[in-house]
């Protein structure tokens, strides 16, 4: 099955607790079958367009889109309770970091937290990097933009 309901990597998933794996696997059913329904729905809603004479009006178009925008808003909304289950249901492993773990903060939020503590705490861009890179917290804790981060204190050492 593919995982494509968020946009973790193998270490994020790997970091994951078994209960955290699963309802990712729920969620990424539940979304699969929302998929599979949408299709029937526009199917359906077409052939009835069509039945009606209505297929090459503005009508059909409106009613796609319409149904495209609340399909979308629903796979929005699974995705965005899965990503809140596991922002406050990650495993803690003791480690200490240097910044406040707060995941009541949205991922942006965290990601510009974490950049300012290592931007103040270490001048040297290498090292910078370096500290970063052996955070055993930062990918877990910043989520999606954990690649956006390395990325940017990758570039900026190798500089």
């Amino acid at each position: 099955m593919t995982i494509d309901i968020i946009n973790y990597n193998e270490a994020q998933f790997a970091a994951l607790t078994a209960g955290q794996l699963q309802q990712v696997l729920s969620a990424q059913k539940k979304k699969n079958a929302m998929i599979r329904d949408f299709s029937k729905k526009l199917a359906a809603a077409k052939a009835e367009v069509i039945s009606n004479g209505m297929f090459h009006s503005d009508f059909w178009r409106l009613k796609k889109a319409e149904m495209q925008a609340e399909h979308q808003k629903e796979l929005d909304e699974l995705r965005e309770g899965l990503l809140f289950y596991l922002h406050y249901a990650v495993k803690k492993d003791g480690a200490s970091v240097g910044y406040e773990l707060d995941y009541s903060l949205s991922v942006e939020e965290r990601y510009a937290q974490v950049k300012a503590y290592y931007v103040e705490e270490y001048e040297d861009v290498e090292l910078r990097f370096t500290a970063f890179d052996n955070d055993p917290i930062a990918e877990t804790y910043l989520c999606e933009m954990y690649y956006a981060l390395y990325d940017e204190f990758y570039l900026a050492a190798k500089a």
